[in-house]
């Protein structure tokens, strides 16, 4: 049997700045938020510990406690310690762990551990040629490890132009494929 974090649910090991573990005797699917906790100071951080598969997804909150001690590149947090891991979250709370640090969120499906990393400054990206399949734009954008990409959209380019995001993702490395709905009832969308 599965465990599911639906899209508008929250898993949470621990009370709110509290350190704690939550086990799951099967296997665990996050749509929604998971939202752990890690104390800057200890280094310490909440764990979902599940016996069988997690299959990330969704957004990972990160809640950062303790007296002030700023995190540096190169700590690191086991938040899963599961049978086998896939998938990936589709976002992270703060984008960014302190001034000049970014997550690194590529071990996660290697062995359930996110890293804090020098900031990376990518390149700017450049998007490929923009495709519609069905009443999908097809997006294709090469990405760098530890940068993020935040697709925006607006419906008007008028001052002051109010852009909403579309999509928040991790760098890989690889190419990011972002299938963006296009809204019958709008005249006009604009990207970026």
């Amino acid at each position: 049997s599965v465990v599911i974090v639906n899209t508008n649910g929250v898993l949470s090991p621990g009370a709110l700045a509290s350190i704690g573990t939550l086990t799951i005797w099967n296997n665990l699917t996050t749509w929604g938020t998971c939202r752990c906790d890690l104390n800057t100071d200890t280094l310490a951080c909440d764990q979902v510990v599940v016996a069988g598969a997690v299959t990330y997804g969704g957004t990972l909150e990160i809640n950062m406690s303790g007296g002030g001690t700023a995190l540096t590149a190169g700590a690191s947090f086991q938040l899963f310690n599961a049978g086998s891991r896939s998938g990936g979250f589709g976002a992270i709370s703060p984008l960014k762990p302190g001034p000049g640090l970014s997550w690194d969120m590529s071990q996660l499906p290697v062995d359930g551990t996110l890293r804090v990393v020098a900031a990376v400054t990518p390149p700017s990206p450049t998007i490929a040629p923009v495709t519609l399949a069905g009443t999908n734009l097809v997006v294709s954008v090469p990405t760098v490890t530890g940068a993020f990409y935040v697709l925006q959209s607006a419906t008007n380019l008028t001052p002051p132009v109010l852009w909403g995001n579309e999509s928040t993702n991790a760098g890989t490395g690889g190419d990011l494929i972002l299938n963006v709905p296009v809204q019958p009832d709008e005249p006009k969308q604009f990207f970026r």
